[in-house]
């Protein structure tokens, strides 16, 4: 008797908080998707392969192509750095397309073409292009893409003096007045200053 009261009672228990728990799951699942809009700064970033959140969240977003150093994914994570920056921000809602994959298999089965197509389409669909070039690289790829688009008018360039072919993207910057910074920093801050113009 007492074994069917307590089943009984279990039975009660669980039949009221199990909502509760479901309910409180859903919620917190919501908070932390929506974490990534609180404030006034709203940054998504998208990789290779992720279309379709490139799709549900591009409305609306400034896009910002990193272009740079890479170095077959051996060279510093710069991008990682810049995705920081964007997110202290006082305000802007921004894109950033971040051709640095985490597992990069250039042997898998059409994954260069893929990249490659990539990072073309991007760079030729994004409102802007920050291209940072470190010292130590010779980052060809990085190069090609800058005569690519020197005279696009969108490309803002970060080049430190170290870096070997300095004074090569110095004089065609110069040329077709694309804007040089001194640090990603600096670069990070003038499509701030650019967004902030376009609102005001």
């Amino acid at each position: 008797m007492k074994r069917n009261v307590v089943v009984t009672a279990l039975a009660a228990v669980i039949s009221v908080l199990l909502p509760v728990l479901i309910v409180s799951g859903f919620a917190g699942l919501g908070e932390r998707v929506g974490r990534r809009d609180a404030g006034p700064v709203s940054v998504v970033t998208v990789h290779p392969h992720e279309e379709i959140l490139e799709v549900a969240e591009k409305q609306g977003r400034l896009t910002v192509f990193l272009a740079g150093t890479i170095d077959m994914g051996a060279g510093e994570d710069w991008q990682s750095r810049a995705d920081s920056l964007f997110r202290a921000l006082p305000c802007g809602k921004f894109m950033l397309f971040n051709p640095r994959q985490k597992e990069w298999d250039p042997s898998r089965q059409g994954e260069m073409e893929y990249q490659v197509n990539w990072e073309l389409g991007h760079m030729e669909e994004a409102d802007c292009i920050i291209m940072n070039f470190l010292p130590g690289s010779s980052s060809p790829v990085t190069l090609l893409e800058l005569g690519l688009h020197a005279r696009g008018g969108k490309l803002l360039v970060v080049c430190p003096e170290e870096f070997y072919r300095y004074d090569n993207v110095r004089i065609t910057c110069g040329r077709y007045g694309v804007e040089m910074f001194a640090s990603l920093e600096d670069a990070v801050r003038h499509v701030s200053h650019r967004i902030r113009g376009k609102e005001d």
